[in-house]
């Protein structure tokens, strides 16, 4: 069963932090609804930008629209059961450009601080 498309607007919120340096945290909060936190790859977004890209729950491409350089649509969810959403496209390479002179590309990994990662993960239930 397709739903009409629901065509709410979302308050979308893109955070950078150099402590997780292959990550984009992405807070959408919809109107009078609590937010919803979703981890990505900035590397899945930055390809996004210009060819499909990722699999599984989260994919990217572009798309012609409104903005100079059209929108970037960004699929979260299974393909059961997904919220697609419009971004501009210009907008975001912008703010990827600024996270990249941050963190350069293929220097992720120096920053990367791998005993406490490893604790982390080996104390998670």
């Amino acid at each position: 069963m397709r739903l009409p498309d629901a065509g709410v607007p979302v308050l979308a919120r893109f955070r950078y932090d150099r402590a997780d340096p292959f990550g984009v945290t992405l807070v959408l909060t919809p109107a009078g609804r609590p937010p919803v936190v979703w981890h990505l790859s900035r590397e899945l977004l930055s390809s996004g930008l210009r060819v499909f890209s990722g699999i599984g729950a989260v994919r990217a491409w572009p798309s012609p629209g409104q903005g100079a350089e059209g929108q970037l649509r960004l699929r979260l969810g299974p393909s059961e059961a997904y919220a697609l959403f419009e971004i501009d496209r210009a907008g975001l390479r912008r703010w990827l450009e600024r996270t990249y002179a941050s963190v350069p590309r293929e220097t992720e990994a120096h920053g990367v601080d791998w005993d406490a990662l490893t604790t982390r993960l080996l104390s998670e239930p």
